[in-house]
């Protein structure tokens, strides 16, 4: 009777952690899920705020030059590099604001610049017209929007209408470009920055209107453009993760402006499914995560499969052995009533028993996790050769031993809990922590049932347990595999109590975004293992550059983050910016020679008056987002004035550069 409970009750448990591991690996897939649509989104919504300051800086042309040219707008595209520092982009240009009255003398002008067939299309009588006179690049598709008036279709008018009453950045809705020649059609939309005349006073809506002289703006070929800001993000995760893009914030095909390739592949019904609204520059964009069926593996679910078979190994090994004991008495008394005239089978029963024992013995020394037997009083009566190993004593004087004598006082203090538990009649499922002698770091899943005591069946007599080591499971939930820093999951973690700290004790907070400088062109020219080494260098300096306490993460390729508590202030701050600035730049010795890179740093500080403040959201995922906005203002920073740059957050205007040093612009 007893025999048949201890196994149900073993696998009971079996199945209870089994099921716990396997809701630990989905939950956590979930978050990471999460996380990576987070960051989807930021970096879309980033790169459409970098590609409306970009045409900005373009309308800023009229204003230097009394008559702008053709050729003083193709070297001023030229030299933004597009299809190297912001991929995805059809060209920019621009479009010139046309009265019907001026209709003629318009198309004049242009075709005396080298263009006689030049004509505003479509052919019609309007009362006013628009014209795009300059896109760089001028070729391939680009030649086929030469001339066209954007105006006259609706979509594209009520983009360029609100940019031109508001004086700001406008994203039109979906498109059918010009460009597109029919192959490999795309859905399209533009961002508008209006062009005023220059000195005009355009404090009212009627005096912008009155002063523009047209709109600075970019075509996107929507799947060109979203390979350009999330192409590295999807070789690694978009063959689980599928996104869609749909205008308007409404999910119907007509609004469908993209879908990542791996959606076309899905076979399955998407386990997890996520939906973020992104309203930018007057315009709203429905942006659904869909995690694909590949998204957990079987391998993600190997811990559950070992748990469950080494669980349910245990139950029947323990019910296999309560039977052999329970069928061993029973002979013995058998044996002792004809004690005289069996002798004989009494002995042979007894070698039988040992026999059997021992077999036992065997199949638990043959399990790899800890297996071990102690009374009422917590004394250690048996251990399996597991357990014996790792304690480093023989099965005969660990007997009689408690846990004080084994354990550091930390650990064996939550032992002794657990076991009080069990002596109280309780299944207990615990995660110890223990702290070796070497200061290795060790968590054990540990597993304890009360033993009952034969004679009286409501008394127990011991606990019985097992226990298996999970710190490599931990380890690779929280921590990268290539770097060995804490990944996005502990990162998240970690920011969480520094915001808690801080507003507990009123100290300040510095998040430091760092993105590395050309390491694309390190992988493509030297291939991944020197980048594999780059990244494991950076790694180590970035941790011998800050204090003991703070947190450097590696949150994705080349990017990292760096938490820094109780900072008093930006001169605090600057001696620590510049040891994580060296550190990127100093020299990397590989085969062929050396590589030499630099590193563009945001900060965000952090103070708990914020919390005060409602219109000052302050949590984990907006201190990173203003973090990394402030990273990309010095990398545009940089590279305009070859010195490598940390920028500062700034909440009611743009981030301010507070660290500038020179860099190498080579690398061997």
């Amino acid at each position: 009777m007893f025999a048949w409970a201890a196994l149900f009750i073993g696998l009971i448990i079996t199945l209870v952690v089994s099921n716990n591991i396997r809701q630990q690996i989905e939950d956590e897939a979930a978050n990471a899920f999460n996380i990576a649509a987070d960051q989807v989104t930021l970096r879309i919504e980033e790169r459409l705020l970098s590609y409306a300051l970009l045409l900005r800086g373009a309308a800023g042309l009229f204003h230097s030059s009394d008559q702008l040219t053709r050729e003083e707008w193709r070297i001023y595209v030229d030299n933004l590099r597009l299809d190297k520092n912001l991929a995805g982009v059809q060209g920019i240009g621009f479009s010139e604001w046309v009265p019907a009255d001026k209709l003629s003398a318009h198309q004049q002008r242009v075709r005396s610049e080298g263009f006689p067939d030049y004509q505003i299309f479509p052919v019609g009588e309007r009362e006013t017209y628009s014209s795009i006179v300059y896109l760089e690049p001028f070729s391939y598709r680009n030649l086929l929007a030469f001339g066209y008036d954007m105006y006259s279709d609706p979509v594209r008018r009520a983009a360029m209408e609100r940019a031109r009453d508001l004086n700001d950045a406008s994203l039109s809705g979906r498109v059918e470009l010009v460009q597109e020649d029919g192959t490999n059609e795309q859905a399209g939309t533009l961002i508008y920055v209006p062009v005023y005349r220059h000195g005009a006073d355009i404090s009212t809506e009627s005096q912008r209107r009155d002063a523009l002289i047209g709109w600075a703006y970019s075509p996107f070929r929507m799947t060109d453009l979203m390979n350009g800001i999330i192409g590295d993000w999807a070789r690694v995760n978009m063959d689980v993760v599928g996104l869609r893009i749909y205008d308007n914030a409404i999910a119907s095909p007509e609004n469908l402006m993209f879908a990542s390739p791996a959606l076309s592949q899905r076979v399955a019904t998407p386990t997890l499914l996520q939906q973020r609204t992104l309203e930018i520059h007057g315009h709203r964009w429905l942006l659904e995560f869909e995690a694909l069926a590949g998204h957990l593996t079987l391998g993600s679910y190997a811990p559950v499969r070992r748990t469950f078979v080494s669980g349910t190994l245990l139950s029947a090994l323990l019910f296999a052995l309560m039977l052999a004991q329970l069928r061993t008495r029973q002979r013995a008394e058998m044996i002792a009533s004809k004690l005289t005239e069996e002798m004989r089978n009494n002995q042979i029963a007894l070698h039988a028993a040992h026999v059997e024992s021992e077999r036992f013995q065997k199949a638990l020394d043959a399990i790899h996790s800890y297996i071990y037997i102690k009374d009422a009083n917590l004394q250690y009566l048996y251990a399996n050769s597991a357990c014996l190993e790792y304690f480093k004593v023989p099965l005969h004087r660990l007997r009689g031993m408690k846990d004080e004598d084994l354990f550091p006082t930390a650990s064996w203090n939550q032992v002794r809990l657990a076991d009080k538990r069990a002596l109280a009649g309780e299944n207990v499922r615990d995660q110890i922590e223990v702290i070796t002698d070497d200061n290795q770091r060790h968590v054990f899943l540990d597993i304890k049932s009360p033993i009952y005591d034969a004679d009286e069946p409501d008394r127990v007599s011991g606990v019985l347990g097992i226990a298996t080591d999970i710190t490599n499971l931990q380890q690779m939930a929280h921590y990268d595999a290539l770097t060995g820093l804490p990944n996005r999951v502990l990162l998240s973690d970690r920011l969480h109590q520094a915001l808690v700290h801080a507003n507990r004790h009123k100290t300040q907070i510095a998040v430091i975004y760092l993105d590395l400088d050309r390491f694309k062109a390190v992988n493509d020219e030297l291939g991944h293992e020197a980048g594999d080494k780059l990244l494991r260098t950076l790694a180590a300096r970035m941790q011998a550059a800050v204090r003991e306490g703070d947190t450097v993460a590696r949150i994705g390729g080349d990017e990292f983050v760096v938490i820094l508590p109780d900072i008093e202030g930006v001169e605090q701050l600057t001696p620590i910016l510049k040891r994580l600035m060296s550190g990127a730049c100093e020299q990397i010795p590989v085969q062929n020679g050396v590589i030499q890179i630099s590193a563009s740093l945001g900060v965000r500080f952090y103070n708990p008056a914020e919390s005060l403040d409602s219109q000052l959201p302050t949590g984990v995922g907006n201190l990173l987002r203003e973090a990394d906005q402030a990273m990309y203002h010095a990398k545009n920073l940089s590279k305009k004035s070859g010195k490598n740059c940390a920028s500062l957050f700034v909440s009611d205007g743009p981030a301010v550069c507070i660290l500038q040093q020179d860099i190498s612009d080579t690398w061997l």
